[in-house]
Parts: structure tokens; sequence; C-alpha cells
């Protein structure tokens, strides 16, 4: 067992082999937070929270009609696990609520218990446990004055240093209560000499690394959009001012949700942190007397190795307790999507010519992108009418062309979107998100659902539900093309407007459960304008996201520098274009880390080109199961630091690495070698730089030789074997 109680002096201790997270409950009833990090078995309480005396511990006691003092509680730099009250703390408070009893709430231990397995939900993503191998432990808090019950949990793997944190809100009051705040995580930290690291970004330009130093006062990384992570992603480290990819202590923050967000970071002047990672700042929920509310859950990283280690520790929880793969076949086949190839101008006749030539660079799923439904001829109609345009494209003889290719066939749908130039706007006006009668911003010409509403879910299923049953579609790429802004549901009453983005959320949730359920062998990708719902929630439901719609390969390496900080390549999307910034090996090596693929037209490819493709394909067929979905990764140099971009890739078991390399700035002749990391130091391997095979310390310790001149944006690809 991972969870310990010493019940004489109050303490529980989840604990792994690598990591160790104590929590203190004090004399009054209040969980704290002594220690998160490296496995320690020797704590000594009254030695972390001594401290001098603190006049604002003091409170009035109503029942003894006497003044008390809450031992062990400074003000303002006590280490919360669930912080509740303004009275002992001015920071932010992880829940606020409304209610006709007020607002000030104070949560006291009521119970706990230690279990096997974890927290498993409805709808809301969860980490994974199938065989009950985690250990959790969850408390029972109450506030002191009204019949509302917070119940916490912390859950512990033997082999992931992280903790998942679950916190649900019971409402057993008589009347409803508005939950303005409710955090998935909390962490207090008795120090305050951090870096931070997040990832700032805009459509075509997403998750760019940010690191910068964590200043006295506040700051708030946020999500107002209704979804994710154009603008910014629900992922932060905190961490060493010297930690680097592989020294110095970190901490990695993020939740599985793909709604608004808010991470509030706080560092006093008693030089204390507090990092809080909630819904967006829109809530405004009832709760109704008898019901409960869940938050979507929270995971913590830590890492005394610095942040490749946090990155490591992450795709391994992605891919095996969070990514549930619908059909493995489809997932690794190269694919050619016809989007930037021809766009919505297409016909039967283009597709077929398109499919003769995809089958020339060795294409073996084919998905035909916007433009085949309803009368979507152009991009301001007929969203919400998934019906086959059959004037325009012939879908049987299609896929009969694919099949006899020996290829796949997918197709794109964009299921929370409304034209109102739409049958589905014409017949339920009342299912789109916004009031008529406003001057509403389109995005894209469109406007968006309110997925919030049952309804309008079961419509938007029913009609996907014959469209995949009738045809022969083994892939489905699931767009998103604009935020959620300016919503109104005409299903809530005006007080429970505030409600929308997390009912939209769920019902985004709802809807891709039921089809995955009804379709089980169908693959499902996510997109949202490019990368705009790049997150662990939409990752429960769909085996790979779309990283970015920016394919540009040079932009793409800052790009997918940034997102590999917490996403394994295994779920980034990554294809191939017409940009001539490089030749087509170059922007197809690029392109491997990552599910792989093409959006081009075909037909237009030169024999050079054709054979560039193929060559890179053989790479892939070869390598890119055991080491880019399933290996561990290693950034060796930052695209950041505007000079190179590096990194490796290892097989688990060590016997095969890709490594990559880009040079960014034209160089002249000098002296140059790359080290690697995650190789065996004992093991021979031979590498496809000089055809030379050294033991595994040479690489790690000497490196690769480049000493060369380096043009401009110049690519190499560099496989170790062992020998």
């Amino acid at each position: 067992m991972s969870i310990i109680f010493n019940k004489e002096l109050n303490i529980f201790h989840i604990f792994n082999n690598e990591i160790s997270y104590y929590i203190y409950l004090n004399e009054n009833g209040m969980l704290t937070n002594p220690y998160f990090g490296k496995r320690l078995d020797d704590i000594d309480i009254d030695s972390i929270f001594d401290i001098s005396h603190d006049w604002q511990s003091h409170y009035f006691d109503n029942e003894k009609k006497e003044e008390g003092e809450l031992k062990n509680i400074q003000f303002n730099s006590s280490p919360f696990i669930a912080p509740t009250s303004l009275a002992y703390d001015t920071r932010h408070n992880f829940i606020e609520i409304n209610s006709e009893k007020g607002s000030r709430l104070d949560f006291r231990y009521i119970s706990h218990r230690i279990y096997k397995g974890k927290p498993q939900f409805d709808v809301l993503p969860f980490v994974r446990d199938e065989d009950e191998e985690a250990n959790t432990l969850e408390f029972t808090l109450k506030e002191k004055q009204k019949e509302i019950y917070l119940q916490l949990s912390f859950t512990i793997f033997s082999d992931l240093n992280l903790i998942i944190r679950n916190t649900k809100l019971l409402n057993k009051e008589n009347s409803s209560i508005y939950i303005r705040r409710l955090d998935s995580l909390s962490q207090d930290f008795l120090r305050n000499d951090f870096d931070i690291i997040h990832f700032p970004g805009e459509w075509m330009l997403e998750r760019q690394l940010c690191r910068e130093s964590l200043e006295k006062g506040e700051k708030c990384i946020v999500s107002r959009t209704g979804r994710s992570s154009h603008e910014n992603n629900p992922f932060v480290i905190l961490l060493d001012k010297d930690a680097n990819e592989n020294y110095g202590e970190a901490y990695g923050f993020s939740f599985l949700w793909s709604g608004s967000f808010r991470f509030d970071i706080e560092s006093s002047l008693t030089n204390v942190t507090r990092l809080t990672l909630g819904l967006g700042e829109e809530l405004n929920f009832e709760v109704k007397s008898n019901d409960e509310f869940l938050a979507p859950e929270g995971i913590m990283v830590y890492s005394p190795y610095g942040t490749g280690n946090i990155s490591r520790t992450l795709h391994d929880l992605i891919r095996n307790r969070i990514v549930k793969e619908a059909n493995e076949k489809v997932y690794k086949e190269i694919l050619l999507n016809s989007w930037e190839g021809c766009y919505l101008n297409f016909d039967t006749k283009t597709v077929l010519d398109y499919l003769d030539s995809a089958n020339l660079i060795g294409t073996k799923l084919f998905v035909l992108d916007d433009g085949w439904f309803g009368k979507r001829d152009t991009d301001d109609r007929s969203l919400g009418d998934w019906f086959v345009n059959e004037s325009k494209i012939n879908l049987d003889l299609v896929i009969e062309k694919c099949h006899s290719l020996n290829m796949d066939f997918g197709i794109w749908i964009e299921p929370e979107m409304i034209n109102q130039n739409s049958e589905l706007y014409k017949k339920y006006p009342d299912f789109a998100g916004f009031l008529e009668h406003n001057e509403s911003f389109l995005s894209r010409h469109q406007q968006f659902l309110n997925m919030g509403d049952d309804n309008c879910v079961d419509y938007i299923y029913s009609e996907l539900e014959k469209l995949l049953s009738t045809y022969k579609i083994d892939y489905v790429k699931w767009d998103h093309n604009r935020i959620i802004n300016d919503y109104y549901a005409k299903n809530l009453d005006i007080k429970n407007q505030g409600e929308f983005i997390y009912r939209n959320t769920l019902g985004y949730y709802k809807l891709i459960k039921k089809l995955r359920e009804k379709f089980p062998k169908i693959h499902f990708q996510g997109c949202a304008s490019g990368g705009g719902r790049f997150d662990l929630g939409t990752l429960f439901y769909f085996s790979d996201i779309w990283t970015s719609d920016e394919n540009d390969p040079i932009q793409r390496l800052f790009i997918q520098y940034g997102t590999s900080f917490i996403y394994p390549f295994s779920v980034s999307g990554s294809h191939v274009n017409n940009n001539k910034i490089t030749g087509f090996k170059e922007k197809c090596l690029i392109a491997l880390f990552g599910s792989y693929g093409f959006e081009l037209d075909p037909r237009k490819l030169s024999e050079k080109e054709i054979e560039e493709i193929k060559e890179v394909n053989e790479i892939y067929l070869k390598y890119h199961n055991d080491v880019v979905l399933k290996g561990d990764l290693y950034r060796l140099l930052s695209p950041f630091d505007m000079k190179y971009f590096a990194i490796d890739m290892v097989s688990k078991d060590k016997s095969k690495c890709l490594v990559l390399f880009s040079n960014l700035l034209k160089k002249g002749r000098n002296r140059f070698y790359l080290k690697l990391q995650g190789l065996d130091k004992n093991k021979s391997y031979k590498n496809s730089l000089d055809n030379k095979v050294h033991k595994g310390e040479f690489y790690l310790n000497v490196g690769l030789n480049l000493s060369k001149r380096l043009e401009e944006f110049e690519t190499d690809l560099i496989v170790l074997e062992e020998a």
C-alpha cells in the first residue's frame, strides 16, 4: 500500500519509489501539505511549521462565547490543501459560492478512507485504471455552518511521479447554492524562488515556450474562449531558477478539461507560493439541494531531474492511461487529407484522380475534408446538415476506389457548429447558442450550437449515426473552428447562463462518448482550427489531435517543441504540405515526429519529390511505431534559442534511436558535437551519419560530429541501431 496514515501524528503519507506527498490533519480539522517532492520517509511537522505567533489566527467561538486560536495556522502562509476561507487567507480560494446563508466558507475534516483504484466518471474524462493499480486517499470535509460537503481525493500510481486530484461538492442544504469557483487543484509551496514555464500562442502559432521568473504578486494564465488552447494551454511548470531539461526540481500542473480554464499563481512577501487551476471565470453554477458538482480531474507532476523527466512522465501517462485507441491499424497508416489540395472545390472525378496519385506516395488512409455535405460549396452554409451532397460527390464510389487501392477512408465533420444558412437552423433555431436579435460575432461565417442542451446533442448524434452507419468510414476528423463567446442557452433561465461553458463542454464529451460507443472501430481525430483544443480532456476521447494549421516546417519545429513538454508526439497530428521553404525530404522528416501524413494535391508532385517522400516513408514504416509512438523523448537543443533544433527519441528497450537536427541560421565550418541522451551507455550502436559503431557512452559524452558548413534550415535525421 502506497498510502499510510499515522494515527498518532495525524499524518498521511502518499508515496511511491520516487515521490512523497504528505498531508497533515491539524488539531483544528484543517488539511495542510507540509511536503511534496522527492521520496521522504521521515518528516517533522513541528520543525516545518514552527513560526512566530500570528494574531490573525485568533477567532471568536460562537459556541463557547470566547476567543479561540487556530494552532499551526499562519495568515497567508500556511500550505492548505483546499483553501476555503478568507478569514485565514486572503490568497485565492479553492472554492467560492453564493448561498442563502452567505458566501463565507470554512471546511473541516469529517472522515477519510483509503482504497485500491481511483475515481471514474460517466462523462468527465479521467485517468484510466482498469486493473485498479492505483491507490487513493479520499477525505470528506464539511462546512462548519452549512450542510455543504467536499470530497477530496488523492491518487498515486507506483510507476508515475504524479498525484491525481479529484474534487466533488455535495449540497445537502435545503436550497440551491451557486458555485462561482471550484478548482481542480490547489498547491501551496513554502518557498517562492521559482521560474515559471507556460505556453502562450495564437492560431498557427500554438504553444510557444515561455520561461520567466515568477515575481512577487499574482500571475494569471487563462482561456476565456470556451475551449482550451490557442491563446494559452492548460499546463504550467514551476521550477528551480537553475533547473533545465536534466537538472533541478520541477513541478507540472494540468487537468482533464477542454473548456475555459484559469491558473492563478501567487508569490507573496512571506516567501510562499500558491498555484490553483480550475474552470474559467464565467462559472456561476447552480447546485440544487441534494445535488453534486464535479470539478475536472487535476494532475500534479514532480521531477527532481528537470523538465525532461516531467515530459516523459506525462507522455507515459497519456499514452497508457488517458488515450484509448479505437483502431490501431488506421491510426498508424500514412494519411492524405484533401483540404490543402483542393479545399471545397472538388467533385467525384477530382477525388478519384487524387486517389490514384495518392497511391504513389504510400497513402493508406484518405480523408475527405470539408465540402462533402449539405450545400457546402462555400464556407458560409450547411454546417449542421450532415448528409452527403450527392450531386457533388458519390461517396460510395470514392470509398470503393479507396478499398480497391488498399486504403481506408475518413471524413471531416464539425458537429458543434452551425451556419444560419442551413437546414438545421431553419428546423431547430433554438439549438443555436446565441440570441438572434443581437448582432452576433461570426467566425468563418459560423455560430456554435448549445451543446449543453441534451436535445441538441441527441439530434446531432442521430444525424451522424445515420452517416456512419450508411458508409464504411474508418476515420473521422472532428473540427471546431470558432471560439465560444457572446453565448446564450435558450434551455436555461437567465440566472443559469453562467453554466453555459461547463455544460457545453460536457455536451461535447457526451456526443463523442455516444459515437465511440456506437462505432468502437472508428478512429476519431480532434481538431479546433488546428491546435485550439489540445488538452488532456480531448485526448481521453480522441487518440490524436491536429497540432496546428501551420504546416510551414520551420514554424512547426517551434510548435512541436513547445507541444512536446506535455503531449507525446504519438498524439500530435503532423502533416506535409506544399510549403516551399524546404524540400520534401526535410518536411517529411519533421512531420515524422507526429502522426505523419500529407495535405496537398498529390497530382502535382514531381518524380523527385515522390522519391524524397518514399525515402522517408521507409523510415516511417521501420521505426515510427517503436521509437516515435512508444519511445522516450529527449529535447537536446531548443529552437527558441534561435540557433538549432535537436531532439532524440529512444525505443523503450533502448535498441533504436532517431535524432532530428535542424539548423536555423546559416553557419560556416565550425566544431559542433551533438551529445545524445537516453541511450544505454553499455550498448553498442551503429549510426547512419558515418556508419560507425560506438558504445552508448560515446554518444552520451562526446556526441555526433556535425562539424561542417550548415545551410539555413538544413535538416538531418540520424538513425542509431544496436549493433
